[in-house]
């Protein structure tokens, strides 16, 4: 009797998709007695070495025919309609004229039906998600559920994964690791599907490229560094004091490991005035405070920031960086938005 090896588990989006269901109906039609061995596919079914030996890329259908295997829909189709003696004609140019639609169906027919496409304006594509994995623009390209390709105005693609190793621009990309272009066609980022070695850094989740393809920020855990491995940024799991600045949230820092930008952990003291905590501040690559977005009314030196407002600090003196400001000396009275 013929084993099919078909689904029995798969993703929401592929039930009903697969491809399984080819063998299924051919066997159906020629009433040819079978059983189903139905296979897992998150619980990785596909991958274990037992079925490689009768799927070598670990893909469905197959079926199994008195220890004779055979993959491939199309392929395991024409096994199931030589069998039965039916589906197929029996003069020599008709099982021919069949098989040049199993080509066409695969070659020329379901590229066209396997993707979902979003478009611009002008009809052009502007986002495709595949259904199974193409090479387009040359590039072979990763079909996921949430993972689509997008496309410039010019139809020119300009972010995917790729589908296997691939060498882009001078940088090896490993299967599922997504890329974006400029309009120039240069490699802008790279986000690896898994954390690894990249541009001589351990454990490297995504890359910015600078024009000339040089790695200029790259994201490693919690932390963004430079291509010298100098931290540029860092998530803070917890309150930290960096420069004598009570932290909270992240730390943005200069070339030269200075405190560049945080949100305030606590109120910061200074001379013109108390910045609230909740406030993001920015500092010169001296330690000067320079910037402040204040998280509640504040007066600083003559003028009260009400929420939300952007404070300069010009020469040290705060002045307002937003229309909704005004003085505090000698006390005049308040707009009306504020009463």
């Amino acid at each position: 009797m013929i084993t099919l090896h078909a689904f029995g588990n798969i993703f929401p989006e592929g039930v009903g998709e697969t491809k399984d269901l080819r063998a299924q109906w051919a066997l159906e039609e020629t009433g040819l007695p079978y059983r189903v061995h139905a296979l897992d596919h998150s619980a990785g079914d596909l991958d274990v070495e037992a079925y490689s030996k009768i799927s070598p890329f670990h893909q469905v259908p197959v079926i199994e025919d008195d220890g004779f295997a055979v993959a491939e829909s199309a392929a395991v189709v024409l096994y199931v309609a030589e069998m039965a003696g039916k589906l197929i004609p029996h003069d020599f140019q008709g099982p021919m004229r069949v098989i040049q639609w199993c080509f066409a169906a695969f070659s020329s027919v379901e590229p066209t039906l396997v993707c979902l496409v979003m478009r611009h304006d002008d009809g052009t594509p502007r986002m495709v998600y595949l259904k199974t994995d193409a090479v387009v623009d040359g590039i072979p390209c990763l079909a996921a559920s949430n993972n689509g390709l997008s496309f410039d105005e010019q139809g020119r693609l300009d972010s995917a994964a790729v589908s296997t190793r691939y060498e882009l621009q001078g940088w090896t990309l490993e299967p599922g690791d997504e890329f974006s272009l400029r309009s120039d066609r240069s490699l802008s980022s790279i986000r690896l599907a898994q954390p690894r070695e990249f541009g001589g850094h351990q454990n490297v989740e995504s890359v910015s490229l600078d024009e000339g393809g040089r790695p200029s920020e790259l994201e490693v855990g919690t932390a963004t560094i430079d291509a010298e491995g100098r931290l540029l940024r860092r998530d803070l799991a917890s309150p930290e004091t960096l420069d004598g600045i009570p932290c909270v949230s992240f730390a943005m820092f200069h070339a030269n490991g200075r405190l560049a930008a945080s949100d305030l952990a606590a109120p910061l003291e200074t001379s013109h005035g108390i910045v609230p905590a909740g406030s993001m501040v920015s500092f010169d690559a001296d330690g000067r405070l320079s910037h402040a977005i204040v998280a509640d009314t504040c007066v600083l030196g003559r003028w009260t920031f009400p929420a939300g407002n952007p404070v300069q600090f010009t020469e040290g003196e705060p002045v307002p960086g937003g229309a909704f400001c005004y003085t505090t000396p000698p006390g005049p009275p308040k707009p009306p938005f504020l009463t």
